[in-house]
């Protein structure tokens, strides 16, 4: 499971751990009797890529078959390249074939530790020899080979959603199941015990479209290019195969993919995308192959290549971008990237009306911030109280009695430090927009309309708007000392980023160098500008004095006003709300012992004469032009014509001829404004 599942993925109170593979320690009260896994990103594979796990795993037989056969990226570079002679595959000491003899009869010592089942068919298995549980796999929307597990047995029934997408035609589906009718509030005679939900986007308040409203609009937008535009559809993980059957089916044409995406989608028990998909990368239009190394036709191709990024976005805007988007090609402007709101996880919204149906007992979030020590987990059991059974018990109450204790002795305030720094850091980390491809517009047309992560400072207002009221109270003034942490360190983020900006344009040869000296010093040197300085001190009880963030010197000057601690003790605010335990204050002006800065080297403003300033109004002389034409040998020690610095190289001339550091062809991903390396935690 992600990192934060409770009970380190146990469905309790059964003895069944799922998508957690990891080791336990000796003196844990629970020992994993099965594992489930409920797909295959690689988020909910922790764990089983050690040769030494050796239990059995329960799958669908398409994540089985994704398992098998799943490669990293780096190692299916390697290979594609002919630097590996043979495909590595993280996960082939899962199944592992006996050895045959020379006569043909087979060894023992195969094994094969992943079990598949069926899909919606119960299955049995015991537990320990007594217990016995019956489950059974139903597909999730999610992604290929995902499911969701229904437990039955004699302590209880409990559905495990694993990832979800629950629009409303998969609630649908779920209504008409035969094996969840039982347990639905409408025309069922059980109650579910427990729901154990996936909550990745639990925080987001947005309405989406469904996956067939988004299709559809997409390929609208694609059909209003010319015909001979190319198109590179950014399928970064798995889950985002709706887009490819839309435009195989719309435009009637086969979309071209890579090596491993073919080799899986042929392993695949729904034949549908392997019958859209190709190898030939000339044959078609339509392209979905590995974006890190995307092939010839869009790469090197002088016809027109658009990008088609998924992204999470709400159905108002998705409507409006719509709009805007056919208004710019029907005025003839260009358009170079495509947005599709295809969403792989439920929002707040979806989740309640899910859980509706069902009405269990209680619900467990299967995503949470370890950070925030259960504050989401309270919050998460308060936004859906309204959804459970009328005999709904909380599982919150021990959880909200620790939380109380940690309050009273003042742990709570050191630990939200901690998260705070962290969520104010990754205020910019939204995971769409890191593996986005298409360059500059592809980053600002995903910027202006999708909608992004919740978290950090939105997280927070979020968590804050689903506390009980008794334990809002007791926490406002922990929560309005952390939001204030958490802007004030964005703050300080864009600030420095639009200061980077600005230097870099301006800068020259000697000023990159100059840089890195600086950074350089700041790290070895001992300067006195640290990270302390910019971080804040917790609230403590008693406690009087500002806690206000230092910037570094060559900042001061675009600083804006935030906000920062008065005096006041937290003690007295329980009764003033936080609004006033805030002032705007300005921070100075300048620090002592500022970083050193290394003088930079003086500008030269011509190759050919140190008093021209111009290089076109200059005639080169006889000599020079000896010495120019001698460069074109390729026994001469001089550097190429293609290499002398422009008229305003800050490089500094030698024997006539300027010598420049060298610098690599860019790479194509650099060309394309490809975001190369940063992948999610679900990437292929």
């Amino acid at each position: 499971m992600p990192p934060g599942a409770p009970y380190r993925g146990f469905i309790l109170p059964y003895s069944i751990r799922v998508d957690e593979f990891t080791g336990l320690p000796s003196d844990y009260p629970v020992v994993p009797k099965l594992h489930l896994l409920t797909h295959t990103h690689t988020d909910h594979l922790n764990g089983l890529s050690s040769k030494s796990f050796g239990y059995t795993v329960v799958c669908s037989e398409d994540a089985k078959q994704m398992l098998l056969r799943h490669e990293v990226f780096d190692e299916r570079s390697l290979f594609e390249h002919g630097i590996r002679a043979e495909k590595r595959r993280t996960f082939k000491h899962l199944k592992v074939s006996p050895l045959k003899r020379k006569d043909g009869t087979l060894e023992h010592g195969g094994r094969d530790l992943l079990q598949t089942i069926p899909l919606r068919t119960p299955t049995e298995f015991n537990l320990n020899g007594e217990d016995v549980v019956t489950i059974t796999a139903m597909d999730a929307n999610h992604c290929p080979g995902a499911v969701m597990y229904l437990v039955q047995g004699s302590q209880g029934s409990i559905l495990h959603t694993g990832d979800v997408r629950a629009e409303p035609s998969f609630l649908e589906s779920v209504a008409k199941d035969p094996f969840l009718k039982p347990f639905l509030v409408q025309g069922g005679t059980r109650t579910l015990d427990a729901i154990y939900l996936d909550t990745a986007s639990v925080w987001s308040s947005a309405e989406p479209p469904s996956k067939r409203v988004a299709t559809d609009g997409l390929v609208d937008l694609m059909g209003r290019f010319p015909a001979t535009t190319h198109f590179f559809v950014n399928a970064w993980t798995w889950g985002y195969e709706e887009m490819l059957t839309a435009i195989a089916s719309h435009f009637g044409d086969k979309i071209h993919v890579d090596r491993y995406k073919h080799s899986i989608y042929s392993h695949l028990s729904h034949e549908g995308l392997l019958r859209i998909t190709t190898r030939e990368m000339s044959s078609t239009r339509f392209h979905a192959c590995e974006r890190f190394d995307r092939c010839e036709v869009v790469e090197r191709s002088a016809k027109t290549v658009v990008y088609v990024n998924p992204v999470p976005m709400g159905s108002g805007d998705w409507s409006r971008y719509l709009d805007a988007t056919r208004e710019k090609l029907h005025y003839g402007e260009d358009v170079t990237s495509l947005l599709c709101p295809l969403w792989r996880h439920s929002p707040s919204s979806e989740l309640q009306a899910f859980v509706k149906l069902f009405r269990p007992h209680r619900i467990i979030p299967n995503t949470l911030d370890q950070g925030l020590e259960n504050l989401d987990w309270i919050a998460i059991d308060n936004m859906f109280r309204d959804c459970l059974s009328s005999h709904g018990k909380s599982i919150t109450e021990s959880i909200l009695e620790d939380v109380m204790k940690n309050i009273s002795e003042g742990d709570l305030s050191v630990k939200l430090d901690s998260w705070a720094e962290l969520a104010g850091d990754g205020e910019k980390g939204d995971v769409a927009l890191k593996n986005l491809e298409g360059g500059g517009e592809a980053i600002g047309t995903a910027t202006q309309w999708m909608t992004p992560d919740e978290k950090g400072l939105k997280k927070l207002q979020r968590i804050q708007e689903h506390l009980p009221e008794s334990l809002k109270l007791r926490l406002v003034n922990y929560i309005a000392w952390a939001k204030a942490k958490i802007q004030a360190l964005a703050e300080e983020r864009l600030r420095e980023e639009s200061q980077t900006r600005s230097e870099r344009s301006e800068e020259t040869e000697d000023d990159f160098y100059d840089d890195k000296g600086n950074t350089a010093h700041r790290i070895f040197a001992g300067s006195s500008f640290t990270r302390s300085e910019r971080s804040f001190s917790a609230p403590v009880e008693g406690e009087s004095g500002f806690f206000t963030p230092v910037s570094s010197p060559r900042k001061v000057q675009h600083h804006r006003q935030i906000l920062t601690a008065s005096p006041t003790p937290p003690s007295s605010i329980f009764n003033q709300g936080y609004a006033s335990w805030f002032t705007p204050i300005t921070p100075p002006k300048r620090l002592s012992n500022p970083p050193l800065k290394t003088p930079k080297l003086k500008k030269v403003t011509s190759i050919l004469s140190p008093s021209t300033t111009k290089v076109n109004a200059v005639r080169p002389s006889a000599t020079t032009k000896s010495r120019l034409e001698a460069t074109s040998d390729p026994t001469s020690r001089s550097l190429p014509p293609s290499n002398l610095a422009p008229a305003h190289s800050s490089a500094t001339p030698h024997n006539g001829v300027a010598r420049l550091p060298h610098r690599p062809e860019p790479s194509p991903e650099e060309k394309n404004g490809g975001l190369k390396g940063r992948r999610g935690a679900e990437s292929l």
